[in-house]
């Protein structure tokens, strides 16, 4: 493969149900991507298939080449953890060449297929970090409640109005499309911007936001308008304190 344009990193742990989706949906935005796109799974103290099913589907992907990583020591034992050393392995081979993106995603997410196409034109433009929306769905091995699906796309839709009466506030335009509704199923970075907010904390949960969050008070450019988007698989089940 020549030299990835795109580094994906992929924590997973007893994923093998959800994990086989979440790679199909890869190769099928990669097919949509101007550049090669290499995926890095991390098994992180699995109990179940997942490392098998990750090779598995990834020799049928006709887009993406995928890497499995398992048994690492993840001393922290927290989701920040795993999805900082997935990073890092996934960034291993890609040095200081310029151009290179980073996207961490998760096992019960779906990219949609132009996820990563409209993520590649907010960073032509000069993003340095871009937040998919994230759009919850059911999940058909451990599904939260139909009630429960339309209080999250609920709250997502508040948060998006706060948002845009916050910029027409603050910059006199209505821009409907910017929304707030982000996470670690869909974060995409310039490696460039990685090195310099060196990357996730080891947290037990809200690192994907906390990393935004510095990435503010560094003054990068954040884009939550490229339309870009991934479905999440809304458990009952909890993946995560907090």
């Amino acid at each position: 493969m020549p030299f990835p344009r795109w580094c994906v990193a992929l924590p997973a742990r007893n994923e093998a149900h959800r994990l086989p989706g979440a790679l199909q949906a890869l190769d099928t935005a990669a097919a949509f991507s101007a550049g090669p796109v290499r995926v890095l799974v991390l098994a992180d103290r699995c109990e179940d298939a997942t490392a098998a099913l990750a090779r598995e589907t990834g020799a049928a992907c006709r887009h993406i080449r995928v890497r499995v990583v398992e048994g690492l020591d993840n001393n922290a034992g927290t989701v920040g953890a795993a999805r900082r050393a997935a990073c890092e392995h996934a960034l291993d081979g890609l040095g200081d060449a310029p151009g290179g993106f980073l996207l961490t995603t998760d096992a019960d997410a779906r990219l949609h297929p132009e996820a990563l196409s409209r993520m590649e034109a907010a960073f032509a433009h000069g993003a340095d970090l871009v937040c998919a929306r994230l759009d919850p769905a059911l999940d058909p091995y451990d599904s939260a409640s139909p009630a429960a699906i339309r209080r999250a796309r609920a709250d997502a839709l508040r948060r998006a109005l706060i948002r845009r009466l916050a910029d027409r506030r603050d910059t006199g335009r209505d821009r409907s499309a910017l929304h707030d509704d982000y996470g670690g199923a869909g974060l995409a970075l310039t490696a460039a911007a990685w090195r310099r907010l060196g990357g996730f904390d080891c947290g037990h949960c809200d690192e994907d936001r906390r990393l935004v969050r510095a990435a503010e008070r560094a003054g990068l450019a954040i884009d939550r308008a490229s339309r870009a988007r991934v479905q999440v698989l809304a458990r009952r089940t909890g993946r995560a304190p907090g």
